[in-house]
């Protein structure tokens, strides 16, 4: 396979790419050598720790994935070449994040390093300069989150200990369980605590690893923590190689298996099977053991939307086992609540993330998902234990049904972005819609045919399903082009007068909100306080919307409209190839041009291979697809990287793409 290499630079602006290495307990993102977010155990957890790279002089870090695996390797490297390497895992077995060090290079002044063997660790007073041996004085700066703070463990020599107390933050919602994280350096190596707090960990000579068990649990967490730090000092002069080992084992097996289950895997170029290598592998760095998979680095929670184009990406990529765990999540989910919402807390009960009119589209996708993963795998049984559900979410979309229409989710991603206004959320969406009416197509077909539905009432619900068939053309088809809202569905329901959700005021609010007399939803803080004017959206054209009917598998449209309304969609190509997500604006979400690429497949349509190589070059350097692009498909700043959702759906596009004749 061929690599991809990161590089990253302490003198110049970074752009900002994000690795993730996990086991489904632990999940830790990285940006260059330094460490961003620190999740888990469980995956739901506050932002533990993060690892700043200290060096006063310029270096270098170019950073490479082991194929098949989610470990990485590192170079740091001033001007004169090499001054350390470091491979970074989370243990495929233990509760550990490790970076397991070899200093190539010291300092012109630096003394001679102890003897491997003897040297396990230093702690040492701070205020005095021990900075001898340290490699160009590049050094590691590991920052606790704000409510913890760094204590010498009383068990394990030379070893730290950070206790997270239960009521801090995961995303809006504080946790409920206590966190304990021992800091274990081994080798050629000091550790130091500064004035601030943190911790300051600086490689000597040879070889030295940092390892940070975590647990929510002291008495099962320490003996972790002590069986790591014995096998270290049992190998001192490779300390934490046999983790990696065995880690790098584990990860082997798991790309082995998953390709086998790739539908004509061998006619996939090799760039290709190098692509959805990196995105497997990042996909399953990020599913949490309970089957939840993180939206981003730093979403730390199961968001329903996204995890169905990470199923679609699991079912493709081959990752058919996982793709069952993600369902398995999501009943587990509802059997302990009774109902479901936009966002689920992994590993924990704790969090759940509830925005605006979270009965309809997520209800509706997790049904799609079901059936996606049954036309899979003819695992009927496994959907049997799903049906209770499955019913309730068909249930809830019939409660908002208006006017031919369901109204949008709020997480939708063009509404977060800024494409479509919140004040239009009420209106007749054509995505939720759209999803309605092909996961009630199947769920009335299978449960007649299961026995779980009777003829009479499974019929009634399919001449539902074709009413609002009909209906979704006539509020949103138009020619060549589909719209994404239908302001119409606002005459026939009575707005709630509170939701969850965002305060349209955009303050950082997020909760309930009291809708004013012009119409607009604002939180208790800004109710009355602040005077927004009405605000009534037209019908907006959104290539996302124009572009899901292929991706869900929907023949809602023949062939020959489905080729005009996507010629309409690449007609709207600026001379960069970059196709907005609204017709005439600048950007687009990072989910499109794999929308697109399916629907050119689908058409076998000449297109499709262009399509394909501006999905390629928009990939990020470790191999990802991130949320949002400008206007000439370069990601932006302010943007969540490392993104399972888009990734596993281009991902899955490409993979379409190479099964074509």
């Amino acid at each position: 396979m061929l690599e991809i290499i990161r590089t990253w630079n302490n003198k110049t602006e970074d752009s900002g790419v994000v690795h993730a290495v996990g086991n489904g307990k632990i999940v830790a993102y990285g940006q260059g050598p330094n460490l961003i977010n620190f999740f888990g155990p469980p995956y739901s957890s506050p932002n533990i720790l993060t690892i700043e790279t200290l060096c006063d002089e310029e270096i270098t870090d170019e950073i490479k994935r082991e194929p098949g695996t989610a470990i990485w390797n590192h170079s740091i490297s001033d001007a004169e070449g090499e001054i350390l390497k470091f491979s970074e895992f989370v243990d495929s077995e233990l509760l550990v994040y490790f970076r397991i060090f070899n200093v190539a290079r010291t300092s012109p002044s630096a003394i001679h390093p102890a003897k491997p063997g003897i040297l396990r660790s230093r702690v040492v007073d701070s205020n005095k300069n021990r900075g001898a041996g340290a490699p160009r004085n590049v050094s590691f700066k590991i920052k606790p989150h704000s409510g913890s703070s760094f204590q010498e463990s009383g068990s394990i020599s030379g070893a730290w200990l950070l206790i997270t107390h239960p009521g801090e933050d995961i995303f809006h919602c504080p946790t409920i369980l206590w966190a304990f994280h021992w800091i274990i350096p081994s080798g050629n190596c000091e550790i130091t605590k500064d004035k601030d707090g943190n911790l300051i960990f600086k490689c000597l000579e040879g070889k030295s690893s940092l390892a940070i068990v975590g647990d929510n649990s002291f008495d099962t967490g320490l003996p972790i923590a002590e069986k790591v730090a014995e096998e270290n000092i049992r190998t001192v002069r490779t300390p934490s190689l046999h983790f990696l080992n065995q880690t790098r084992k584990y990860w082997n097996s798991f790309t082995e298996k998953r390709e086998k289950l790739i539908d004509s895997f061998d006619k996939l170029t090799n760039e290709d099977k190098n692509i959805i290598d990196g995105v497997a592998t990042l996909i399953k760095a990020q599913q949490s053991d309970d089957g939840g998979a993180m939206a981003g680095h730093y979403y730390p929670l199961a968001y329903v939307r996204d995890q169905y184009g990470v199923a679609k990406g699991m079912l493709a990529l081959g990752m058919v086992e996982e793709a069952k765990q993600a369902l398995q999540f999501r009943i587990d989910k509802f059997n302990t609540f009774g109902n479901l919402h936009n966002a689920e807390s992994m590993g924990t009960d704790c969090a759940r993330h509830v925005h605006e009119n979270d009965d309809v589209e997520q209800t509706g996708y997790i049904i799609l998902q079901a059936r996606d993963y049954f036309n899979k795998t003819g695992d009927a049984e496994f959907i049997k234990t799903l049906f209770p559900m499955l019913e309730w979410c068909w249930n809830a979309q019939l409660k908002h049904l208006s006017g031919g229409s369901l109204p949008f989710n709020g997480d939708e991603t063009y509404v977060a972005g800024g494409f479509f206004p919140r004040s239009g959320l009420l209106h007749g969406s054509a995505d939720s819609t759209l999803v309605f009416i092909e996961g009630g197509k199947w769920l009335a077909d299978w449960s007649l045919k299961n026995g779980l539905w009777k003829k009479d009432y499974a019929e009634k619900q399919l001449t539902l399903v074709n009413e609002t068939k009909k209906s979704w053309r006539q509020l949103f088809f138009d020619k060549n082009k589909i719209y994404a809202n239908a302001p119409v569905r606002e005459k026939f329901i009575t707005p709630p007068r509170f939701r969850n959700g965002v305060c349209e005021n955009k303050c950082p609010w997020f909760g309930w909100t009291q809708r004013t007399e012009n119409g607009r939803y604002q939180c208790p803080l800004c109710f009355g306080k602040v005077s927004l004017p009405p605000e009534i959206p037209e019908k907006l054209e959104v290539n996302s919307v124009s572009l899901l009917p292929t991706f869900i598998e929907s023949d809602i449209l023949s062939k020959e409209e489905l080729t005009e309304v996507i010629n309409h969609v690449l007609e709207q190509a600026n001379p960069n190839g970059h196709i907005p997500t609204i017709p005439g604006g600048k950007g687009c979400v990072g989910y499109d041009p794999g929308f697109l690429l399916f629907a050119l497949v689908k058409l076998n349509h000449p297109a499709a291979e262009k399509t394909k190589q501006r999905l390629i070059e928009m990939l990020d350097d470790i191999g990802a697809w991130t949320e949002y692009y400008d206007e000439n498909d370069k990601f932006k700043k302010r943007n969540c990287r490392c993104r399972p959702w888009e990734s596993g759906i281009n991902a899955a596009a490409i993979i379409k793409n190479g099964m074509m004749d």
